[in-house]
């Protein structure tokens, strides 16, 4: 029987949970993944689980294609090749008239489900559902005859803290954040083991109250949102180690067994708070061109 999207997915949680109750760090060694078609790095949940499995499944490349993109690319799968699903959201559309119809915007849902009902107006429209739908790719290693060169920059670190919009101010303690203050501590070295430690710090600082204002989430939902943006911006400059502390991981485990959904939605939140930061290095940068 094909499961479903969602039951994947609490599969891909039931997965990660186990790696932490092992005692395993699955936010180290990742590399960032790109998607062949598109060329830009994979966002979110998909970010963080296809990183995931370049690590373990040893790739040496990190581009992913799906069946079709493939065969456009002039190249098959490989016979025996098992993929990885990519995760992504659709809006089921019910009607007054008992029908449903689904669709990128209620236009094109509406327009779908008048082929069986040609009288249905917008305001015919009883409710909207989000669901979970999937698709598969595959490593450019699960792949014959397909030739793509991603080599693409690493990011420069130090420039994700330094311009990265956040007051900043040298302490001697461990990097931090202060909300009262709206400051981020940094120390007096910063080099590769302190920035990785100084980036969770900068995910935080997106949550304020004038930037993202994540203040109604709870405290293991934003310590994890805080370390999944910190891997993400570690994939994006070539950082291997994240480190986190030990005790974080029962109050993860906690919310996680009570919903799985809440990895994805941590995921989604690390990608704008990246989003952010990258934005303001990129408009320093254009200003001190």
């Amino acid at each position: 029987m094909r499961l479903q999207s969602k039951e994947i997915y609490e599969t891909l949680v039931a997965e990660f949970t186990a790696q932490l109750r092992a005692g395993k760090n699955p936010f180290s060694d990742l590399k960032e993944p790109l998607n062949g078609n598109t060329k830009a790095a994979y966002r979110g949940f998909n970010r963080f689980y296809l990183a995931s499995m370049l690590k373990e499944k040893g790739f040496t490349s990190n581009t992913f294609l799906t069946f079709k993109q493939t065969k456009q690319q002039g190249g098959m799968v490989k016979k025996g090749s098992k993929g990885f699903p990519v995760f992504f959201w659709g809006t089921l559309y019910a009607w007054n008239d008992g029908s449903s119809s689904s669709g990128d915007s209620l236009q094109a849902a509406l327009k779908q489900a008048k082929k069986k009902n040609p009288y249905l107006d917008p305001s015919d429209l009883q409710r909207k559902v989000m669901f979970m739908k999937h698709f598969t790719v595959f490593n450019l290693e699960q792949t014959d005859g397909v030739n793509i060169d991603l080599d693409t920059d690493a990011e420069n670190a130090q420039a994700l803290i330094y311009d990265s919009g956040a007051e900043l101010e040298v302490s001697g303690a461990l990097p931090s954040y202060d909300e009262a203050l709206d400051i981020v501590y940094v120390p007096k070295v910063i080099d590769e083991k302190t920035t990785a430690l100084i980036y969770p710090s900068l995910i935080e600082w997106t949550g304020g109250n004038s930037r993202l204002d994540r203040s109604g989430l709870e405290y293991a939902e934003e310590s994890l949102v805080d370390l999944m943006g910190s891997s993400f911006m570690c994939q994006s400059v070539g950082i291997d180690d994240v480190s986190y502390d030990p005790s974080l991981v029962e109050s993860w485990l906690e919310v996680l067994d009570k919903n799985p959904m809440v990895l994805y939605s941590a995921a989604s939140k690390a990608q704008k708070a990246c989003d952010l930061i990258f934005e303001n290095v990129r408009s320093a940068s254009s200003h001190a061109a």
